[in-house]
């Protein structure tokens, strides 16, 4: 039975040709894809193990000021963030007042919240960023577990200073 099935076999690839020898063009293409999904996840996954998630919030914090503050500018209307300590979310100042938009973000890390100055109200946001640029006086400290401490300080002019 053993030499029937290889005569069989040997039979179909030598009616093939060649093409028996290699791998088709979607083989191959299948086999890359998967290596690139697989070397795209392990970087990224390399990325991340490098910071602690006071150093991630600090960057994705710094990044979403600097976002809402080009938008207060483009837009000529007043924009804030209403931050606590499991997360922020943006809001927009508008002829019924201060607005929130649907989607908060949450810290990975602990975070606390220091204002030098008064809020505008018990409706207003926590940081407030004006049409001309400037922002609220404030800083956040994010810190997890005693491991990391990482401070976001205001300059009322130029943004926000992480480190």
């Amino acid at each position: 039975m053993g030499s029937e099935l290889t005569s069989r076999c040997r039979g179909r690839f030598a009616a093939r040709g060649n093409a028996a020898a290699g791998f088709t063009l979607i083989e191959l293409v299948v086999v890359v894809a998967v290596l690139s999904i697989l070397a795209v996840g392990a970087g990224l996954v390399a990325s991340r193990s490098g910071n602690s998630s006071a150093e991630s919030d600090a960057q994705r914090f710094e990044r979403h000021v600097e976002t809402v503050r080009a938008r207060a500018i483009q837009g000529r209307q007043a924009q804030g963030l209403f931050i606590t300590a499991q997360g922020f979310q943006s809001a927009v100042f508008g002829a019924d007042g201060w607005v929130k938009q649907p989607r908060e973000t949450r810290w990975r890390a602990g975070a606390t919240l220091q204002l030098r100055d008064a809020r505008a109200g018990a409706n207003a946001p926590h940081v407030v960023l004006l049409p001309d640029g400037r922002l609220s006086d404030f800083s956040l400290v994010f810190s997890q577990g005693g491991q990391g401490r990482v401070v976001c300080r205001s300059d009322q002019s130029v943004g926000v200073i992480c480190g």
